[in-house]
């Protein structure tokens, strides 16, 4: 017969005071693990030589202070980050090529300023900074050598200005969509540290990591030493001071891949690819529109405000008043009592003008020259050109009748007027009285002319202007246009609605575009299935080593091109250390021509053009 026993009850509380005492332990191997592993990179915190995958990341190196001393890391950052904007900027390799410039280089090209560290200098040879391009994709990788201390890493630069087309989105800019943007400085002072040498000390390295360094005896420059050289397989050719290598090859790349993003019937594509959106374009509203209203260059005086804001340009002119006088006649400019009188022969002045449809141009007198302009022409291209072609200004497109029920579109070109000239033309005589004339009588043909001897003392006449102010012997006439008020339009919508620039209008419900991917070869390269491939000679630059010797017997102290050598012991000391106001300059970008606080450089750019506000 069966007979179940009955169950042991489990002693939980037992159990949990195991598990404790297990955690526990276990807490405290790790600990005495992680002390020895922490205690053993201390001691090589300073040795930190490249694994090899050449897959580091600059972020590693800039935060990882448990291995890379503080200095090191500036110095790190400083060589990457200029080498890299130099090779973003003036030079990146064609396709399956790789450059290569030693930081010595980069020192010689004035790119880069020498700098040390620990009071030592770092290997100007043994570090350099390499970029490659594969496909049109660009790598980067930095290598720094300063005394113990070494890493290496490689960052992707992506797509730029030069890559292969297809592998980058290139957007098309219609001339009239630029505008020009002038490049502006501003000076500014900022109180920073100043490192100088004591008098015949070599100044090495910069900032706070600059060293003072001397040799005693005899001192002598170093010499530079610059070779070429070219990898296994490649052959050399020297072309003065070119040097070129090149050998046979067949490169294979991968098909460039193309993305095109559309939106299905009855929506509109808004945005840059990829980040664009479907809106439906029958719901789409018109935008709220809102003007403001400001006054031109040149604007004097201005009446009103918004819609009724009207602006002038006032110019004073002045002529001569009408001089009269109660008693005698005007003479020089005073009324005097005439005595015996005699008349003197008139002078008269042929005055020049133009022909009828003509403008002065330039002289006077018989050398007056005239000009007339004729009607402005345009001429019309079925292809559009750069925004100024063959001396003519892209002005816009038009349709143009090409047959019956046919009409296409031509871009317009303004190319301005044309301009006759002519000799000026005697068209009246004005007449003058000679000198010794004390009175005159009349004007014009009628004038006459008389030597009086004045009996009475002389008196001010009394001026009188018909139009204008008198001021003086003149008359101050204004001269007042009304100027064409400036009128921005500024657009809106409602919440909900996403404004277009192109067409102004608020779109709302958006949708991600279809996307469709294709794949085709660059230029040069033909498909073999599946892969691109290109036959030819591959041809690079030489690599260019530079470096610094000493003659036998000498030492070399120093960074450089600024290197020297000694026969003796090389003294070493800090630099001095003094607080300076130091005048820097901040620049920046803009469409205006005028900045108020800031300088023009001279420096100008084509940019998309958008709404200054």
């Amino acid at each position: 017969m069966y007979v179940e026993e009955p169950r042991k009850s489990i002693d939980w509380g037992n159990v949990l005071k195991k598990g404790i005492l297990i955690v526990i332990v276990a807490l405290i191997i790790f600990l005495i693990i992680w002390l020895f592993a922490r205690n053993n990179n201390a001691g090589n915190s300073n040795v930190n030589y490249d694994n090899g995958n050449n897959n580091g990341n600059i972020n590693n190196v800039l935060n990882n202070t448990d291995y890379y001393s503080k200095d090191y890391i500036e110095n790190f950052r400083y060589f990457h980050d200029t080498a890299k904007e130099y090779f973003l900027i003036s030079e990146l390799p064609e396709n399956g090529m790789t450059l290569k410039y030693t930081l010595q280089e980069l020192i010689d090209k004035n790119l880069i300023l020498s700098f040390g560290y620990n009071g030592s200098t770092c290997d100007t040879e043994a570090s350099y900074v390499t970029v490659s391009n594969t496909n049109g994709k660009y790598h980067m990788t930095t290598t720094l050598v300063c005394g113990t201390e070494v890493a290496k890493t490689t960052e992707e630069l992506g797509c730029n200005q030069l890559c292969i087309s297809g592998n980058c989105k290139v957007t098309i800019v219609e001339p009239s969509d630029l505008t020009t943007e002038y490049r502006y400085k501003q000076a500014y002072t900022s109180l920073e540290n100043v490192y100088g040498c004591p008098a015949g000390y070599t100044k090495n390295g910069s900032g706070k990591n600059t060293i003072c360094l001397k040799g005693d005896e005899n001192t002598i420059p170093s010499t530079k030493v610059v070779t070429y050289n070219c990898p296994n397989g490649y052959e050399k050719i020297v072309n003065g001071e070119k040097v070129t290598c090149t050998k046979d090859s067949s490169t294979t790349t991968d098909p460039i891949k193309s993305t095109e993003y559309s939106c299905k019937e009855g929506y509109t594509k808004v945005g840059e690819d990829p980040n664009a959106k479907c809106v439906k374009t029958k719901d789409a509203v018109n935008s709220k529109v809102t003007y403001n209203y400001s006054c031109p260059e040149g604007t004097t005086s201005k009446e009103g405000t918004g819609a009724d804001l009207k602006c002038y340009k006032t110019d004073v002119k002045q002529v001569d008043a009408t001089a009269k006088c109660s008693q005698g006649n005007l003479v020089d400019g005073k009324c005097v009592v005439a005595g015996s009188s005699k008349e003197l022969t008139k002078v008269a002045i042929a005055n020049y003008g133009c022909p009828s449809g003509y403008s002065p141009y330039s002289g006077s007198g018989a050398s007056l020259k005239c000009y007339k302009k004729s009607n402005a022409y345009y001429v019309y291209y079925k292809t559009p050109h750069n925004y100024t072609y063959q001396g003519c200004t892209y002005s816009g497109t038009v349709k143009q009748t090409c047959g019956t029920n046919c009409s296409r579109t031509v871009y317009a070109y303004y190319c301005g007027a044309s301009y006759s000239y002519q000799n000026g033309i005697v068209t009246s005589y004005s007449y003058s009285c000679p000198s010794g004339t004390t009175s005159q009588t009349g004007s014009g043909a009628s004038l006459r002319c008389y030597q009086n001897t004045p009996s009475g003392t002389p008196t001010t006449p009394t001026y009188t202007c018909e139009t204008g102010k008198v001021n003086g012997s003149k008359c101050d006439i204004e001269d007042k246009t009304q100027l064409t008020t400036v009128k921005t339009p500024e657009y809106s919508c409602e919440n909900g609605y996403t404004l277009n620039d192109k067409d102004h209008k608020c779109y709302p419900k958006e949708y991600e575009p279809d996307k469709k991917t294709s794949t085709k070869c660059p230029d040069g390269f033909k498909d073999q299935n599946g892969k691109c491939v290109s036959t030819g000679k591959d041809t690079q630059n030489g690599i260019k080593t530079t470096e610094y010797t000493c003659p036998a017997g000498y030492t070399k102290y120093g960074l450089g091109a600024d290197s020297k050598c000694t026969q003796g012991n090389v003294t070493k000391v800090n630099p001095t250390v003094s607080s300076q106001n130091v005048t820097k300059y901040r620049y920046t970008w803009s469409p205006l021509e005028y900045l108020d606080g800031w300088e023009r450089t001279g420096e100008t750019r084509q940019v998309k053009a958008t709404a200054v506000k």
